[in-house]
């Protein structure tokens, strides 16, 4: 249901469809501007518009789409059916003209790629036109559109007899007046002239019966007969025989030709009818390219989210002022599905409102529309509009009492699939109460679960949206240094109408604009600045926020490195020791086995003093080798940190007592023991570490560090690593060559330290390829919260192998 029957005149699409009716080029394409229906149906709509975005990103790319003779022979062709009737010439002219430019169009549209051109190749599946009719109808007229003389023997012959009597007739003709000048009878400058088909000669009236012939003709002023010779009056006759010897043979050709295409009507009058469709699909498309407009991200449910949407109407008559228009971004889905909109008198609210209806309603007619690519749209069953003065004479109705049957109309027909539209809701009466019955409405709205966009100045209504989920504020903002409007809608916040303001801006008089502010007092004039304050505290905690969840992150990053770090470094220690424990081993073995060896080489040589000298200078080498292996592989450095008690000396530990943690020097506080598993939980900080108690010493309290310096440290580590990281950032990432996991991950990453180093303008390269890549990123950047905006960089720059980011 669209609603009020004047829906399309109240939105500006009565300009749009003038617009396109324009640039269509037959009468065929103009039926179906005419015809033009809001479609509720998804695989219908997505046809559509698909077929729109492909014709117009084929004349954006190829251009040169035969764009001339779209002639409507329909009707012509439906004549031809009933036996007896012939085409005449004029349409069979018009008729070959037109088939050649359906030829020229199936051609054309054969050559393109059929997977990336898919739904428009499609148009040309079922359209055919019959060889053998081209070939003769191609070959019936002359370069003149006449019927060519080629046409049959008998029209040549005819013919030829036609110019062979022509040329006798003007060669007599021409001698009789070179004697008639001769003889004075005429005037030396005169040339035969045509009377009643036929050739004659100027004849001085006082000398016409000097020479013999017809009189055809006299000037206006009675001087000049005009005079047929009798020479020439025979010929001439033979002349008019031969002519319609020429009418009857052409007769006889058309009705064959006729009877040739009469089994082919149903046919040809399906190539009109593509030919019509392609009219309409090329006038969508010039509309969208004038526009700017493109098909958004299609679904099923009703929602719409878009970015950059534009009134095209509006656009254009600001672009004659040389200015340029303010982008709308707006929401509404099942979280957010009222939206209530205030703000400042002639601040954009309507504009917004209008802007939301046109779109909508252009893209369920199959029109594309001027938003951003990344825009999503949804499908609505049901359109309603309240806007504007609506008094009606005929049926003694103010503008109170029309709103008023409008929302009953509303109340009626409201379902999860409607999107209404209402402009000062609530207005038109006494404020008190006619606040009181736009809140009943908004709620019962709200619980019937439709999307809707509402303007007011109701300060309830802003306050809905504190207690009723699914309705959410928005307002126009404002510029309170120079006192006018922004005209842009931010969501989330209200705003304030800034009566006082605009009336100063237009000039109302200082004297009434003072007895005003003291009437309303300071604090209802204050309210928008407390409302921009709120607004900059809530983005400073907002802020707050994100940096200590970033530092709570990457802190806790970093103590996961480290106990990674202390596990290897104690799985190393633990392996070096076996080595050298294994070592130690094979030294006193071999020592062993070498003071048996010196026993037994002594014994052997009976205590001979040289022998026994030489044998005890290898030992003592030996000796001096293994001590040399024998140095200990580690040399363990105790922690050097403040002295703490000895083992004699060390207290029991208990809740509250303060330790050092062995492996690393850091003194923490017990907040919990576990005597089952001998171990204890400890607090350093924001970090909380459950560690056995034989890695804890205790730590008088007189010999605890100061907790503020140890937290500085500890934050200006954090603080450091964060600044080194943000100086090898990059706004560019490369994924060329990425597989679809290691992508996705890049991506995050990507995306999470851009928010950590607050960049805001990205670019992510990924290519074009298969698309992959594209559709990756585009899935991830859509459902990121912090993405304001993305679009594929400008043609020249790369195009849509690059993905241009902006964060807010």
């Amino acid at each position: 249901m669209i609603y009020p029957p004047n829906f399309k005149e109240k939105i500006a699409f009565s300009s749009v469809e003038e617009t396109l009716r324009k640039h269509c080029l037959s009468v065929l394409g103009q039926e179906h501007v005419a015809n033009l229906c809001f479609e509720t149906d998804f695989e219908n709509l997505f046809e559509t518009l698909s077929q729109t975005e492909q014709f117009k990103a084929m004349l954006e790319e190829f251009g040169n789409f035969p764009s001339q003779d779209y002639f409507d022979l329909t009707e012509t062709l439906k004549s031809l059916e009933a036996q007896g009737n012939f085409i005449e010439l004029e349409a069979l002219q018009n008729l070959q003209l037109s088939l050649r430019t359906i030829a020229r169009i199936l051609v054309y549209i054969n050559a393109l790629d059929a997977e990336r051109f898919s739904n428009v190749v499609m148009l040309i599946d079922d359209v055919f036109l019959p060889e053998e009719i081209l070939q003769h109808l191609f070959g019936l007229l002359d370069a003149h559109g006449q019927i060519a003389d080629s046409a049959s023997p008998e029209l040549r012959t005819i013919r030829q007899a036609i110019r062979s009597k022509q040329a006798e007739t003007d060669k007599r003709l021409r001698r009789l007046m070179q004697q008639a000048k001769s003889d004075g009878l005429i005037a030396e400058d005169a040339e035969p002239s045509v009377r009643n088909e036929r050739l004659v000669i100027p004849i001085l009236a006082g000398q016409k019966r000097k020479i013999k012939g017809f009189i055809h003709d006299v000037s206006n002023t009675g001087q000049t007969v005009f005079i047929e010779p009798e020479d020439v009056f025979n010929l001439n006759n033979e002349i008019r025989d031969l002519e319609n010897d020429e009418r009857l043979e052409i007769i006889r050709i058309l009705k064959e030709f006729t009877n040739q295409i009469r089994p082919h009507i149903s046919e040809l009058l399906n190539a009109y009818k593509f030919l019509g469709m392609i009219d309409f699909l090329r006038a969508k498309a010039i509309l969208a390219m004038e526009m700017n407009a493109v098909m958004p991200i299609l679904s099923s449910e009703p929602e719409l989210e878009w970015w950059d949407a534009r009134h095209p109407i509006l656009e254009k008559s600001v672009q004659k002022q040389g200015k340029k228009i303010v982008p709308l971004n707006i929401r509404l889905d099942a979280d957010d599905r009222i939206l209530i909109i205030s703000g400042p008198n002639a601040g954009g609210k309507s504009v917004c409102l209008k802007t939301v209806g046109l779109l909508q309603y252009m893209l369920q007619c199959g029109l594309l529309i001027p938003v951003s690519e990344t825009s999503e749209a949804g499908i609505f069953e049901h359109l309603f509009l309240d806007i504007g003065d609506q008094q009606s004479l005929e049926n003694d109705l103010s503008t109170y009492s029309s709103h008023l049957t409008n929302m009953r109309h509303l109340v009626n027909s409201a379902n999860p699939k409607t999107l209404f539209l209402i402009d000062e809701l609530g207005g038109g009466t006494e404020p008190q109460i006619g606040g009181a019955i736009a809140e009943a409405l908004v709620e019962y709205l709200n619980s019937k679960h439709a999307f809707g966009v509402i303007t007011t100045h109701y300060a309830n209504l802003k306050l809905l949206a504190d207690r009723l989920d699914g309705v959410v504020n928005g307002a126009m903002l404002f510029d309170t240094d120079f006192h006018k409007p922004l005209y842009i809608l931010k969501t989330g916040t209200p705003g304030s109408s800034f009566a006082i303001e605009m009336a100063e801006n237009i000039g109302l008089q200082k004297f009434i604009l003072d007895v005003a502010k003291q009437k309303t007092g300071s604090s209802q004039l204050d309210f928008e600045q407390q409302l921009q304050q709120l607004n900059v505290e809530k983005k400073i905690l907002e802020q707050n926020q994100l940096e200590v969840k970033l530092a709570d992150e990457l802190l806790s990053q970093t103590l996961e490195k480290y106990n990674k770090l202390a596990n290897s470094l104690e799985t190393q220690k633990k392996e070096i020791l076996n080595k050298a424990k294994n070592e130690a081993q094979k030294i006193l073995d071999d020592a062993n086995k070498l003071v048996e060896k010196t026993i037994r080489d002594i014994k052997e040589v009976k205590a001979e003093k040289t022998a026994t000298r030489a044998i005890r200078e290898e030992l003592t080498t030996m000796k001096e080798h293994v001590g040399a292996k024998h140095v200990s592989p580690i040399s363990p450095k105790p922690y050097r940190g403040e002295p703490t008690c000895s083992p004699a000396t060390t207290p029991m530990l208990k809740i509250g007592d303060f330790v050092r943690i062995s492996e690393n020097g850091v003194v923490a506080e017990i907040i919990e023991i576990k005597n089952q598993k001998q171990q204890a939980v400890v607090s350093s900080g924001l970090i909380k570490m459950t560690l056995p108690l034989e890695h804890l010493q205790y730590v008088p309290k007189g010999q605890v560090p100061k907790q503020d310096t140890f937290r500085k440290s500890k934050f200006d580590s954090i603080l450091n690593d964060i600044n080194d990281r943000k100086a090898k950032f990059s706004p560019k990432l490369d994924l060329r060559g990425f597989n679809a996991e290691d992508a996705t991950n890049a991506t995050l990453k990507f995306l999470d330290d851009a928010i950590l180093f607050s960049e805001k303008h990205l670019q992510i390269l990924h290519g074009r390829g298969d698309g992959i890549l594209r559709r990756i990123v585009r899935d991830i950047l859509k459902h990121n919260k912090d993405v304001q905006s993305f679009d594929y960089e400008h043609i020249e720059r790369g195009g849509d192998g690059i993905t241009i980011v902006v964060m807010k």
